[in-house]
């Protein structure tokens, strides 16, 4: 008769590991993917060493579907408006995660409510075009604030 014993989760430590937060940085190798610098930002963490976002202001979405935020690429030097990558494409990252990892709605809604709440504008509801110009020049000048 095989005896199936369940892990007892004792320890702060144990219960973190388990969490999935630590699960998906661990599988996103942290700040050394894209993934995982987005992942640490959502979650309000910033790195010590680059490549990472910046954890005082927004992502912006572009009118055509692109992610903008401020990130910086190399140490001693200044955050610059980066293109993170197409909106769907973000999305179904996260969604892969998700899945990979096999989170339950509660921890999948969580992330996702996180991943909304980094964006401060959203340009795709509007068809301006002085508003769609005006965050060319802000992204040509490095800048999106």
């Amino acid at each position: 008769m095989v005896k199936i014993i369940k892990a007892k989760l004792d320890s702060e430590d144990d219960k973190r590991r388990h969490d999935w937060r630590y699960r998906a940085i661990q599988k996103t190798r942290g700040n050394q993917s894209k993934l995982g610098c987005i992942l640490i930002r959502i979650l309000g963490k910033m790195p010590n060493n680059p490549p990472r976002f910046d954890i005082a202001t927004t992502a912006h979405i572009t009118s055509g579907g692109m992610w903008l935020a401020d990130m910086q690429l190399h140490p001693r030097k200044p955050f610059l408006a980066t293109a993170v990558g197409p909106v769907k494409d973000v999305v179904h990252a996260f969604r892969k995660l998700a899945d990979d990892l096999k989170f339950d709605s509660k921890d999948r809604e969580e992330m996702f409510r996180l991943l909304r709440q980094w964006i401060g504008t959203d340009e795709r509801s509007t068809s301006d075009p002085d508003l769609a110009e005006l965050q060319m020049k802000k992204l040509r000048k490095g800048s999106l604030h």
